[in-house]
């Protein structure tokens, strides 16, 4: 999992309680950027997810 956050020390924290929220283990792995700006002007994050769906 991979964060874009427009201002990553005032918002990670709270993130934080959120993801840990709904993401349970086994936890991915997870990178947090702190970005200038996103393409959606109004945006604080932008969460970037790759999922692998297991075989039965």
């Amino acid at each position: 999992m991979t964060t874009f956050h427009t201002d990553l020390a005032a918002h990670i924290d709270g993130f934080a309680v959120v993801k840990n929220r709904y993401v349970k283990a086994p936890f991915p792995a997870w990178t947090a950027i702190g970005v200038s700006r996103l393409y959606e002007p109004t945006a604080v994050v932008e969460i970037k997810v790759v999922a692998v769906k297991r075989r039965k």
